[in-house]
């Protein structure tokens, strides 16, 4: 599987194949990597529960020449990625019945940018953990959307708007999940027991969600 970014240079793919006929497809955030501990922990989730495992570890944050590029170039940059991605996705897919994408944060954002762009298939099922900086863009795509979908989100998240749940709450497709008092990482401030609490919290969302 061979992909590269806006500039040429190979984006890393973890994969973890065993010919399941499911497969997962993992989108991170901009500092939240796959190596973070949602991802640790799904990635166990995922491969008991007989998925095959694809991720991207685009890893912006780390870029020289991405972090030193203008605004209209990392824009124009991160659009290329996103429909190199679901191009990729989509050829790799072909053979497997049940596809599922998973995005925290900026992968929020990737997400919102293939959908727009008819890179996912309708029958996929799509997981938003804590939409981004994009937010309100994310859900008005999600409104638009048929695709069975979970929202899992904290209160206490400086993009959470109550505004736009509210706008998609009716949506018979879209699945929700609130973390009380959980930030961006669904951490509590101050209180490390809760927001380890919160992580099995999300993590058994998932599992009801796929299983």
């Amino acid at each position: 599987m061979n992909l590269v970014d806006y500039r040429g240079n190979q984006i890393k793919i973890i994969k973890e194949i065993k010919n399941n006929s499911q497969l997962a497809i993992l989108y991170p955030g901009y500092r939240y990597t796959l190596d973070a501990p949602i991802f640790f922990y799904l990635q166990e989730l995922l491969a008991k529960s007989n998925f095959d495992i694809i991720g991207f570890d685009y890893r912006y944050s780390e870029n020289e020449y991405f972090l030193n590029s203008t605004d209209e170039e990392k824009k124009a940059w991160f659009q290329y990625d996103c429909n190199a991605i679901g191009r990729v996705v989509n050829d790799f897919s072909k053979t497997y019945r049940r596809l599922l994408y998973i995005g925290k944060s900026l992968g929020t954002t990737v997400l919102m940018n293939q959908l727009k762009n008819n890179l996912i298939q309708g029958n996929s099922e799509i997981i938003y953990l804590t939409p981004g900086a994009e937010a309100q863009e994310i859900y008005l795509t999600i409104q638009k959307s048929k695709n069975r979908t979970l929202i899992i989100y904290g209160t206490a998240d400086k993009f959470y708007n109550k505004t736009y749940i509210d706008f998609i709450k009716d949506k018979t497709n879209v699945h929700f999940k609130e973390i009380k008092n959980a930030g961006h990482v669904f951490e509590e401030e101050g209180n490390i027991r809760q927001s380890i609490l919160n992580i099995a919290d999300v993590i058994d969302s998932i599992y009801e969600f796929i299983k």
